[in-house]
């Protein structure tokens, strides 16, 4: 357990239970509805609409990004690669209402089931990622935090905690899909079957945030994005699990911050 978990866990030991209690009870749920669409085979959501993204598409979005990398310049380049998959998308003849699958969900239904399904797997995943962090310690190894963690807790000016909040919420949810989901799936989905291209965009999504502690629990939330963008067709709401994941641990960090 580090500092800011022992931090959180002595001054909101109230909260943190609440938190526990309404995870098992979202949990409880979950496997209740998918007992019930295993065992009826019914089809709560939309449908998964496959984009023929080819080898060449493929190779210029990621020459985009690894340049931005190398150049130093990666959110500049990144901004262009969100935009060369928007276009590529529409040169693929798909408006982008229904790339996005805007009609299939209503806000608030996309609000509640994207919280349902990220109180769902948060937990979980935090317990997978503690595991991962004791098993480092025990080993001896190096177990730093995750770069933007890092950055928020040592940011002091108002301005400076803003952005990193914004970046958090609005654009690694928004950004992230868009890459992970709305292009890599979508290019794995045409290539390969869908259990591949779940395995294999999670894989992806992992080892691009670079932070072995948090390898194994980015790996299964990756997966779960995908399975709820194919099983939605819904890219919204893949944003918004997203948002909900990110949103949840910046109010742990807000607490530990300022509580």
């Amino acid at each position: 357990m580090d500092e800011l978990t022992q931090r959180l866990v002595v001054h909101y030991k109230p909260l943190i239970v609440s938190f526990v209690f309404l995870t098992l009870l979202a949990d409880l749920f979950m496997g209740l509805f998918l007992l019930r669409w295993k065992k009826e085979g019914f089809n709560p959501f939309g449908y998964f609409v496959v984009i023929p993204f080819s080898w060449w598409e493929l190779l210029a979005v990621c020459l985009f990004l690894f340049s931005g990398i190398l150049l130093g310049v990666s959110a500049g380049l990144s901004i262009f690669s969100i935009l060369l998959i928007i276009l590529l998308v529409r040169l693929h003849g798909y408006n982008l209402s229904e790339y996005f699958g805007a009609s299939l969900f209503n806000p608030l239904k996309i609000a509640v089931l994207s919280f349902w399904i990220c109180l769902s797997a948060y937990l979980p995943l935090q317990m997978l990622a503690g595991l991962s962090e004791t098993i480092g310690k025990a080993l001896h190894l190096p177990v730093p935090r995750q770069p933007a963690v890092d950055l928020f807790l040592h940011a002091s000016k108002p301005i400076d905690i803003a952005i990193i909040l914004s970046l958090i919420l609005v654009a690694a949810p928004i950004g992230e899909e868009l890459l992970f989901r709305g292009f890599l799936y979508q290019f794995l989905r045409y290539h390969f079957s869908r259990s591949k291209a779940i395995v294999i965009s999670g894989l992806v999504f992992a080892l691009l945030h670079i932070h072995w502690i948090t390898f194994l629990p980015l790996f299964i939330f990756g997966m779960i994005l995908a399975t709820v963008y194919e099983f939605s067709g819904c890219l919204i709401l893949s944003m918004a699990v997203h948002f909900w994941f990110n949103g949840f641990t910046a109010c742990l960090l807000l607490l530990a911050k300022y509580g």
